[in-house]
């Protein structure tokens, strides 16, 4: 998916900004809380367990799936492996027009 915010839970449990771009950006979702997805960003400085408001996260486009579908990662230049959207946009993938989620 892509998000445009994402927030993280403090030491006393209060919500606190983490991202709050003029761009959407790729993010893992691993579960639902309420109002957030939960999960952390694909890129950035791996912060886990971040809340994404479900009003400004969206599904990855067509375009953005051929895009991103089997890029490598890396850190400080060492392969770390690819990203596969294969399970929730295998249809893009195919060539049917269908999102799997």
């Amino acid at each position: 998916m892509m998000a445009k915010e994402a927030f993280f839970k403090d030491r006393n449990g209060e919500l606190k900004s983490h991202w709050d771009g003029d761009f959407f950006d790729l993010c893992y979702i691993g579960g639902e809380q309420g109002e957030y997805y939960t999960g952390h960003f694909i890129t950035g400085f791996g912060i886990v367990g971040l809340r994404f408001p479900k009003e400004t996260t969206r599904e990855l486009t067509k375009e953005e799936v051929l895009k991103y579908h089997n890029k490598r990662l890396m850190i400080s230049g060492n392969y770390i492996g690819r990203i596969d959207l294969t399970k929730d946009y295998g249809g893009f993938l195919s060539g049917e027009q269908e999102v799997k989620r």
